[in-house]
């Protein structure tokens, strides 16, 4: 069972020629979401994986603050609640251009050793396992030996 972590704070406006998405986050809630919707979702025991991380920067926003603290603290929690973290390739073709959990937040949990899998959020078959080859390679940087795979709810670690 997977965990889509999807932050609530969007509002979208129409100017009849593009969509545009304005993110309004504010530092507290940021905050409020990362100390609450993570934390509770990994400890409810209700999902394997955890999803979408870090999905706010979707539209490329990003705090104006430090992340660190909640990217430590939330790893401690995924790690303490044995729940595997989905890293997700289909950021590269969004605004951000980057994978979802962030380079930083995937630091955190490669030191707490929490377990990943891969996920390309495909919606289109030519899209299944898209930047797998990049994403791999990022994670073994960190060093990473293996990736989560499931079948029936139970975890299996495959070799990368």
């Amino acid at each position: 069972m997977m965990a889509f972590c999807h932050h609530s704070s969007y509002i979208f406006l129409s100017d009849n020629s593009d969509l545009k998405c304005i993110i309004l986050k504010f530092k507290i809630s940021l905050r409020a979401y990362w100390g609450l919707k993570y934390p509770s979702s990994a400890k409810s025991k209700l999902f394997d994986i955890i999803g979408h991380c870090d999905l706010a920067k979707k539209f490329a926003y990003y705090p104006t603050f430090p992340l660190d603290v909640l990217y430590d603290e939330t790893a401690q929690v995924f790690k303490r609640a044995d729940v595997v973290v989905e890293i997700n390739t289909s950021g590269r073709t969004k605004p951000c251009n980057e994978f979802y959990p962030s380079v930083p937040f995937l630091e955190r949990l490669a030191y707490y050793k929490v377990p990943v899998t891969l996920g390309s959020d495909a919606h289109v078959e030519q899209n299944v396992g898209q930047f797998f080859d990049e994403a791999i390679a990022g994670i073994k940087a960190l060093g990473y030996k293996e990736i989560a795979r499931f079948t029936k709810r139970k975890r299996e670690m495959v070799k990368i």
